[in-house]
């Protein structure tokens, strides 16, 4: 191995990617999923309905508000 190829490999293993895998095996198919963890749903349920119930902004505000929420929920 060279030592390109070890900083490759090096690099790789110090990626902060959580993923799950899931695999299901049937008689006819075989399904692996690689599912990227993401942040807790039911923070961003709390977030979109206090934002809902937000009167005191317009419309416009609360796509934008909307916008930014889930930017951060999916970064």
């Amino acid at each position: 191995m060279d030592k390109k190829e070890e900083k490759d490999i090096s690099s790789e293993s110090k990626k902060d990617i959580h993923t799950n895998v899931y695999k299901l095996v049937t008689e006819d198919a075989e399904f692996v999923m690689n599912i990227r963890k993401i942040k807790n749903p039911g923070e961003l349920l709390e977030k979109f309905y206090l934002l809902r119930e937000d009167q005191t902004l317009t419309s416009a505000e609360k796509n934008e508000l909307v916008k930014k929420i889930m930017i951060d929920y999916m970064g």
